[in-house]
């Protein structure tokens, strides 16, 4: 096997050219890439974003965070803080941000929604001067952070909903340690 030398792609990406046309250093398409040090990487396939919760089961022993879903779905999230056998019926589940329940030995407390409400406009990285970052989400009528510790979006649009509509793009931009999203 021979092996070729091919130079770093340090022209970046351009758009604007047909692949045939552009500099030997640059590429035309930046979708499914992988940066890192000195690399650049196509990944192939698919990777599941939000591990969606199975659903509560009866008599079912649980480990203190595990999560579930009701049976009939609220949009709710569970985690398990108190590790235990789930009851025979299933519980009365509160929908209030961090409410608890008991069932049987187990004790669930409401972690977030795992469905955004409204038509996906934005997703982008918010950067804090001291070095957090989160990854969120503005849809036609709320803003979310995505916490990974507890694999769910958490709604911070506040008591008002927005009014976007999904023929208006949105822009977003962290300016002066804030994250700024306006609508066209």
């Amino acid at each position: 096997m021979k092996l070729k030398n091919i130079s770093a792609p340090d022209k970046g990406i351009n758009k604007y050219l047909p692949k045939q046309l552009i500099d030997d250093k640059a590429w035309a398409d930046g979708y499914n890439m992988h940066f890192g040090p000195g690399y650049a990487r196509k990944v192939t396939g698919w990777q599941k974003f939000l591990n969606f919760p199975a659903a509560w089961a009866a008599s079912t022993a649980y480990s203190a965070g595990d999560y579930c879903v009701p049976g009939t779905a609220n949009n709710h999230v569970y985690k398990c803080t108190t590790a235990g056998t789930s009851a025979a019926a299933e519980p009365t589940w509160p929908t209030a941000a961090g409410g608890t329940v008991t069932d049987g030995g187990a004790i669930w407390t409401e972690v977030g929604y795992n469905k955004l409400s409204g038509i996906v406009m934005a997703m982008d990285n918010y950067y804090k001067y001291n070095g957090d970052d989160y990854l969120m989400a503005v849809t036609t009528s709320h803003v979310y952070y995505y916490d990974s510790a507890n694999n769910t979006f958490v709604d911070i649009t506040g008591s008002t909903p927005l009014t976007g509509t999904a023929d208006s793009p949105v822009a977003t931009e962290n300016a002066q340690n804030y994250f700024v999203y306006e609508w066209d």
